[in-house]
C-alpha cells in the first residue's frame, strides 16, 4: 500500500517514508562517520603502505562497476518532462500493452512490482545508489571516502528498498541509455480505494542482472539519493527534524482515529514547529496536508500546502489543493488549482479525475465525462473514475467502456455498466446495440443488456424473463451473481412468489435466498401472497428453508403459532446438520432463536424464553425489553412468578428491571431506586466488556422513570458508578425537556450542579436541552444565553454536532435582539469547517438582505443553495417569508419542498357525525381563548378525505386533518381491539406556526375535542396512546405533557388498501415526459405535511436525474407552507408529484 496517499481509505496511519531504519538519528549518524575514519585508518595501516591501504579502502567503499551514471545531475522538471512524455505516448493509444525492449528487463520489472505489491525486498546496488547520492544536486558540497563509507555502513547497517505499490499498477515506458546498462521505468499505482501514485524507478545492469539503484514518487519531487544527499549533508540536529516530524504526524493520525481530536491538533503543530533541513521541508509540508487530508481537515490541509515556496516543484500539490478546495465545495477555486496541475501533467489520471468531479459540480457535464473517458483506460480498475464517466449516461462512450472492460476485466465492471442501462434508457439502448455487434464479450450478456433496458422502461416482466434467460447461458461469476439477484429483486418487487417458484430450477436455492433477505430485514413484499404462494408448493415438504421462510411468512403475518411450528423445524434441522450452513452463516441460526423468542413473547411465554436459554443474555434481555414496553402487566407478574427461584443472575436481573420499573408504576420511588441500583450493581457481573452496550439502557430507564412520575431526584444517585452519574442526568434533563417541563427541568440542572456536572460533553448536553425548552416557551433571551453557554461546552473537533449548536444559538439571540453581541461572540469562537461564515447565518436570522444577498452571490451556488435548505434555516426563512429581498434570494437558490410541522397527535373517535369548518372554528375558539377562520385546501388522497387550515390573528397556523381509519387489530391489547373494531373517524391535528408552546395547544385542542365517543389520543412521533373513559381529562395540560407511566406506546398500524393503480412515475419518467413535450409540464404538486398532502397546481421546468432534482414552479400560493409561492422555482422529490 501507498506510504502516503491523502485519498487513501485506510484508517491506519502511513509509516514514516523512506524505510525509517534506514535514516539513523543523529548520534548513529555520527557513529558511523567516525567508524568509517577508522576504518579507514586501519586499512592503511593493514596494508602497510598508504597507497595500497587507500586503494583497498576506496574499492570497499566504491566496488568497481562498468556502470557509469549520467554526468548531468537529475532534476524534477527533466524527470517530470520524461514522464509527461510517456503520458502522452500512453494517452494514443491506452488499451495496448507495453513492449519492453530486452526480454530479461521485462521480465525482472514485472516480477519487481508484483513483489512490491506484496511488500517483498527486490534487488538493490548500493554501490551505484552510492554513486547517486553524490550526484544529487542535494550533494552540496565534496563526496569524499569518508562520505562514501558512512554511506556504505548505513545501507549494511538498514538496507533500503522501494515503497510498495498499491494493488494495480499501470508501467507507462522504459527508457535504456546507449551502452543499454541503465533504465529508467515510468509507472502509475493505485487500487479501489487510493487514487494514482507517480513513480519513477531507476535500474542498473550489474554483472548481467538487473538491480534498483534508485527511485522516487514525483509528486514529492526528488529521488531517494536527493533526499539522502540532503541528510547526509545536514548538521544535528536539523538533519533529523524531518524523521521527528513525519513520526508525529503517525502519532496525530492515531490520536484523531482515537477521537483524541484536540490532542491530534497540538501534535500536527508540534510537527510544523520542528526544526529540519531546507530541502527536506516542501516534502513535510505536502505530507502535512496529506495527514489532515485523511482527518478530513481540508482547511488546514490547504494551509499547509500554501507554505510550500515552489509548489511548480512537486506534483503533488496542486491536485491535493484541488480536492481540498472541492471537498470544502469551493468549486471556482478548486478549478483554477485543478488546472495548474493538468498544466504540469496534461495526461495525468489524478488530474484529469479532479477536474472530472469540479465540472460535474459546475454542471458543465461532457467536460466532466470526457475527462473521465481519456482517465479511465490509464487506470481501468478504478471504480470512481468509472463512475465519472458513467454518471453522465453518454451513449457514445460505450464503445470505450466495453473495451476497457474486456481489456481489464475490472472487478464489478460489467455490474457497473448494466446498471447504468437500468437508470437510462438512452445509454441502455446503446449499450444492448454495440453489444450485439460483437462477438468477442462475455456470454449472456446481450440478455442482462436487454433486461436491463426493459428495466429502465418499467417493463419489469420482459426485464425478468431476460434475467432469467440470462441465467441460463453467462459464464462470469460476476454476471451470474447480477443475473439471479436481478431476477429476484423484479419478481419480488411485485410479490410475484407463484412465477418466482414455478420458474426456479432449484427450488431450495430460491428459497434460501428468500430466508437470507427475510433474515436480514431486506424482504420487502406481501406477506399474504407469499403465504399463498408457499402453501400451493406441494414439493416443499423435504425443503429445510421452506419452513423458516414459511416461519417468518406466518410470523409478518400475525399468525404465532404457525410461525412457532416453522421457527422450531427450521431450527431443528440446523442443529442436526450442522455441516449445512457455513461457519459465516451462523447469523441465520441466531436470527431463528430470535425469532423464536419474539414469537414466544407474543404468544404470552417469557418464562419458556429464559428456560429454553438459561444461560443467553441477549435472550434474557430480549425478554426483559419486551415486558417493559409491551403493555401486557399480567405477562410481566407470571413471568416474576415462574422465575422467581431461577439460579440464573442473568434472569435475576431481568427480574430487578422490571420489579423496579413497577414499583414506580405502583407509586414507590424509593422502592424503585434501589432495585434499579440492585440491578446496575448485577449487571457489573452478568454483562461483559462485548456487551458493555446494555448496562446504559437501564440507567436511561431509570432517569425516564424519575421525570414520568414526577419524582424527586434519588437520594442514592449517589452511590452510581462515576460514568452513569452524567448520562442520568442528561437523560432526565432530556426527558423533561421533551414533556416540555420546566420544573423538572430546573431541579435536574441543581442535581447536575449538585453533582459536579459542570463541564465537558454532558453538561454542553444539557445546556443545549435546557436552551430549547426555553426556545419552545417563547424565550428567546434564556435559550439565547444556555445555548452560547452549550457551544463553549462543545468540542469544535465534532465539527456537525459543534455548528449544529452555534446555528440555534444565533437564531435565538437573533430572536431575542441581541444582533451586536451575536456577531462579536462569533469572532471570538472557533471556527467551523463550514464554507458559508457564520456571519452569513445571522444576516438571516436578523433580516439583513443587502448582506445576505452580496455574500450568498460570492459562494458556489450549490453550496449556498444546500445551506438555504438545512433544516435550521427553516424557521428564520419563514419569519421572513412576505419579504421581498427573500424573495429575490429564493428565486436564485431553488428550496427543496418539505413539511414544517412543530407537533401533531391523532384523536380517534367511534361512529358519529362528521366534521365542518364552523365546528372546527367553535372548537379552536373553546381551547385557545380566541377566534379562527378555517380555510379548506385540497389534501385529499386514499386516506385523507377533508383538510383545514384554521389560523388565528396571533399567528397559530393549525392543521385539520378529517379520515375514516381503519387498524390492524391483532397485535392491540383487547380492550383496543374492541373499542376500534366499529366505524371510526379520525382528527389529526397539526401545528404549523412558529409560535411558542406548540405541544400546550396541541393538547388543549385535543382534549377539547374528545367528547364520549373518543377512544384514543396518540402523540407523534413515539406514539404515545392516552385511552379511557375520562379520555379528556387525561389529556388535560397541567404544567407539561400530561405523559405518565400509565401511558402506554401503542403501534397502530392501518390496513393495507389494495389497489391496482400503477406506480408512480420515476424521476427518469418526469424527464421523458418533459423532454418529449418540450415545454413546462403541467403537474399537481403534493405540499406534505405531517399526516397528508395540499395538492397545488403547478409545472416542471427541468430534471437533474444525477442529482435527484425536480425543478417545479408552483401556479399558486401553497396555503400551509408559507414558504412555497406561486412563480417560484423549487425542487422536489418524485413521489410529490402527479
Amino acid at each position: 500500500m501507498s506510504n502516503d496517499n491523502p485519498f487513501s481509505q485506510s484508517h491506519t496511519p502511513p509509516p514514516i517514508p523512506p524505510n525509517s531504519r534506514a535514516n539513523p538519528t543523529h548520534s548513529n549518524k555520527r557513529i558511523f562517520v567516525v567508524l568509517g575514519v577508522i576504518a579507514l585508518f586501519t586499512v592503511m595501516l593493514c596494508g602497510g603502505l598508504g597507497v595500497v591501504g587507500f586503494i583497498a579502502m576506496q574499492r570497499i567503499a566504491q566496488p568497481p562497476s562498468d556502470v557509469t551514471l549520467p554526468e548531468t545531475p537529475p532534476s524534477f522538471p527533466s524527470d517530470l518532462a520524461n514522464f509527461n512524455q510517456s503520458l502522452a505516448k500512453v494517452a494514443t493509444d491506452p488499451l495496448s500493452d507495453l513492449v519492453v525492449p530486452q526480454s530479461s528487463l521485462d521480465s525482472f520489472i514485472r516480477k519487481s512490482a508484483d513483489a512490491l505489491v506484496a511488500e517483498e525486498d527486490v534487488p538493490f546496488s548500493s554501490g551505484v545508489f552510492i554513486e547517486a547520492v553524490g550526484k544529487s544536486e542535494f550533494c552540496t558540497s565534496d563526496f569524499g571516502l569518508i562520505e562514501r563509507i558512512t554511506m556504505r555502513n548505513w545501507l549494511n547497517e538498514s538496507p533500503i528498498f522501494p515503497e510498495a505499490l498499491d494493488a494495480h499498477y499501470r508501467i507507462l515506458d522504459v527508457r535504456l541509455d546507449a551502452s543499454g546498462d541503465l533504465a529508467e521505468v515510468d509507472l502509475l499505482s493505485y487500487s479501489a480505494d487510493n487514487q494514482v501514485e507517480t513513480i519513477q524507478w531507476f535500474l542498473v545492469k550489474e554483472e548481467g542482472k538487473w538491480r534498483f539503484y534508485d527511485w522516487q514518487r514525483l509528486e514529492f519531487g526528488r529521488r531517494e539519493s536527493d533526499e539522502y544527499a540532503a541528510y547526509l549533508k545536514g548538521e544535528p540536529p536539523v538533519d533529523d527534524g524531518y524523521y521527528t516530524a513525519l513520526e508525529l504526524l503517525v502519532d496525530a493520525e492515531t490520536a484523531w482515529q482515537e477521537d483524541r481530536h484536540e490532542e491530534a491538533r497540538q501534535i500536527v503543530r508540534s510537527a510544523e514547529s520542528t526544526l529540519m533541513l531546507a530541502a527536506d521541508r516542501p516534502s513535510f509540508q505536502l505530507r502535512t496536508a496529506h495527514s489532515w487530508m485523511r482527518m478530513y481537515q481540508y482547511a488546514e490541509a490547504i494551509a499547509a500546502m500554501k507554505a510550500i515556496q515552489d509548489p511548480d516543484a512537486m506534483l503533488g500539490v496542486w491536485p491535493s489543493m484541488a480536492v481540498c478546495l472541492w471537498s470544502l465545495d469551493q468549486n471556482e477555486e478548486a478549478l483554477q488549482a485543478a488546472l495548474k496541475s493538468q498544466n504540469q501533467s496534461p495526461d495525468h489520471p489524478n488530474t484529469q479525475w479532479i477536474l472530472s468531479e469540479i465540472y460535474n459540480e459546475l454542471g458543465r457535464d461532457d467536460e466532466s465525462a470526457d475527462l473521465a473517458i481519456k482517465a479511465l483506460p490509464m487506470i481501468p480498475h478504478d471504480p470512481t473514475v468509472a463512475n465519472c464517466v458513467l454518471r453522465q449516461s453518454r451513449p457514445k462512450d460505450v464503445e470505450v467502456l466495453l473495451n476497457v472492460q474486456q481489456k481489464a476485466e475490472t472487478e464489478n465492471g460489467w455490474t457497473r455498466i448494466l446498471d447504468t442501462a437500468a437508470d437510462n434508457t438512452k445509454f441502455g439502448e446503446a449499450l444492448l446495440n454495440a453489444i450485439e455487434t460483437r462477438s468477442d464479450l462475455p456470454m449472456g450478456l446481450a440478455d442482462m443488456a436487454a433486461a436491463n433496458l426493459a428495466w429502465s422502461n418499467n417493463e419489469y416482466e420482459a426485464a425478468a424473463i431476460h434475467f432469467l434467460a440470462a441465467q441460463k447461458t453467462v459464464k462470469l461469476e460476476e454476471l451470474a451473481v447480477a443475473a439471479s439477484n436481478d431476477y429476484l429483486a423484479l419478481r419480488l418487487q411485485e410479490s410475484e412468489f407463484k412465477k418466482l417458484f414455478a420458474e426456479s430450477t432449484d427450488i431450495e436455492a430460491t428459497t434460501q435466498k428468500l430466508v437470507r433477505r427475510a433474515y436480514d430485514d431486506a424482504l420487502y413484499s406481501d406477506t399474504r401472497k407469499l403465504i399463498d404462494a408457499l402453501s400451493e408448493q406441494t414439493d416443499f415438504v423435504e425443503n429445510p428453508w421452506a419452513a423458516g421462510l414459511r416461519g417468518f411468512a406466518f410470523y409478518e403475518d400475525g399468525q404465532n403459532e404457525s410461525a412457532l411450528a416453522d421457527f422450531e423445524t427450521f431450527l431443528a434441522w440446523q442443529l442436526n446438520n450442522t455441516n449445512a450452513i457455513e461457519e459465516d452463516d451462523q447469523w441465520i441460526k441466531d436470527t431463528t432463536e430470535y425469532y423464536i423468542a419474539t414469537t414466544l413473547l407474543k404468544l404470552g411465554r417469557p418464562a419458556d424464553v429464559t428456560t429454553r436459554w438459561p444461560d443467553d443474555l441477549n435472550r434474557h434481555w430480549q425478554v426483559g425489553d419486551y415486558l417493559l414496553t409491551s403493555n401486557r402487566p399480567e405477562i410481566a407478574t407470571a413471568f416474576l412468578n415462574a422465575t422467581s427461584k431461577s439460579p440464573s443472575d442473568s434472569v435475576r436481573l431481568q427480574q430487578l428491571r422490571l420489579l423496579a420499573h413497577q414499583a414506580y408504576v405502583s407509586n414507590d420511588p424509593v422502592q424503585g431506586d434501589q432495585l434499579y441500583l440492585d440491578a446496575l450493581d448485577l449487571s457489573n457481573t452478568v454483562i461483559d466488556d462485548d456487551q458493555s452496550y446494555l448496562r446504559p439502557a437501564i440507567v436511561r430507564r431509570w432517569a425516564n422513570d424519575c421525570v414520568l412520575s414526577q419524582s424527586k431526584p434519588p437520594k442514592n444517585l449517589d452511590q452510581l458508578a462515576h460514568e452513569s452519574i452524567g448520562p442520568f442526568i442528561s437523560t432526565a434533563v432530556e426527558e423533561s425537556v421533551r414533556l416540555r417541563d420546566p420544573n423538572q427541568c430546573a431541579q435536574w440542572q441543581a442535581v447536575a450542579n449538585q453533582m459536579g456536572v459542570v463541564s465537558g460533553d454532558i453538561y454542553a448536553s444539557i445546556r443545549q436541552e435546557v436552551g430549547m425548552l426555553e426556545w419552545s416557551q417563547g424565550n428567546a433571551d434564556e435559550a439565547a444565553s444556555a445555548l452560547k453557554e452549550c457551544v463553549a461546552h462543545t468540542d469544535s473537533d465534532e465539527t456537525w454536532l459543534y455548528d449544529d449548536r452555534i446555528q440555534n444559538a444565533i437564531t435565538a439571540m437573533a430572536r431575542a435582539g441581541r444582533i451586536e453581541e451575536a456577531r462579536e461572540w462569533l469572532a471570538s469562537i472557533p471556527p467551523t469547517d463550514d464554507a458559508i461564515p457564520l456571519t452569513v447565518s445571522l444576516d438571516l436570522a436578523t433580516g439583513q438582505f443587502d448582506n445576505l444577498n452580496e455574500a450568498m452571490d460570492a459562494l458556489d451556488r450549490d453550496e449556498a443553495t444546500r445551506f438555504l435548505n438545512r433544516s435550521f434555516n427553516n424557521s428564520r426563512l419563514q419569519w421572513y417569508c412576505n419579504q421581498p429581498k427573500l424573495i429575490d434570494l429564493l428565486k436564485k437558490f431553488p428550496l427543496v419542498i418539505g413539511s414544517n410541522t412543530a407537533s401533531s397527535g391523532d384523536l380517534v373517535m367511534g361512529d358519529g357525525g362528521e366534521i365542518s369548518g364552523d365546528a372546527i372554528e367553535q372548537l379552536l375558539e373553546a381551547a385557545l381563548g380566541e377566534p379562527f377562520s378555517a380555510e379548506p385546501f385540497d389534501g385529499q388522497s386514499r386516506k385523507l378525505e377533508q383538510a383545514w387550515l384554521a389560523s388565528s390573528q396571533s399567528g397559530n397556523r393549525i392543521l385539520i386533518l378529517w379520515s375514516h381509519p381503519e387498524y390492524e387489530l391483532k397485535e392491540l391489547p383487547k380492550d383496543l381491539q374492541l373499542a376500534l373494531d366499529q366505524k371510526l373517524r379520525r382528527m389529526s391535528i397539526e401545528i404549523i406556526d412558529e409560535n411558542p408552546k406548540a405541544e400546550e395547544r396541541l393538547f388543549k385542542i385535543a382534549a377539547q375535542a374528545a367528547g364520549k365517543s373518543a377512544i384514543l389520543f396518540t402523540w407523534s412521533p413515539r406514539s404515545h396512546c392516552w385511552t379511557g373513559p375520562e379520555l379528556r381529562r387525561r389529556l388535560e395540560w397541567d404544567g407539561r405533557v400530561p405523559l405518565g407511566l400509565d401511558i402506554p406506546n401503542v403501534d397502530l398500524v392501518e390496513k393495507a388498501i389494495d389497489t391496482d393503480s400503477p406506480d408512480p412515475p420515476t424521476i427518469d419518467d418526469w424527464e421523458k415526459r418533459l423532454t418529449q413535450q418540450g415545454a413546462p409540464l403541467s403537474v399537481t404538486l403534493s405540499v406534505p405535511c405531517e399526516n397528508g398532502v395540499e395538492k397545488i397546481p403547478a409545472e416542471i421546468v427541468r430534471v437533474d436525474v444525477d442529482n435527484y432534482d425536480i425543478f417545479v414552479r408552483p401556479k399558486q400560493d401553497s396555503k400551509i407552507n408559507p414558504l412555497v409561492q406561486a412563480g417560484i422555482e423549487y425542487t422536489c422529490y418524485a413521489g410529490y408529484l402527479e
